[in-house]
């Protein structure tokens, strides 16, 4: 029955959609880390661990992860502004 098959194809269609945007905002996530670790070493004069560690652990990092705020379509130069101003004294 072609009903059935085109039910079928969208059903993938949306799965793969879903997966595709996942994946899309997980590149989204690393790139923007990847751009951020040398600023964290820098400023606050770290190692690599340590500003991976640093990083991961702050309250910036939940933001980018968390899809509702949009943060990982960010620029790493905004984004590295909120993480400094967290961790300023």
């Amino acid at each position: 029955n072609n009903d059935s098959v085109l039910f079928w194809n969208r059903k993938i269609v949306k799965i793969l959609e879903k997966d595709m945007n996942q994946l899309e905002r997980q590149f989204l996530i690393e790139t923007l880390c990847e751009d951020l670790i040398p600023m964290i070493m820098k400023e606050f004069q770290l190692t690599d661990k340590e500003a991976i560690d640093k990083l991961y652990t702050s309250n910036t990092f939940s933001k980018i992860e968390d899809e509702k705020t949009g943060l990982y379509y960010q620029g790493a130069v905004y984004v590295f502004d909120i993480f400094k101003e967290e961790f300023a004294c």
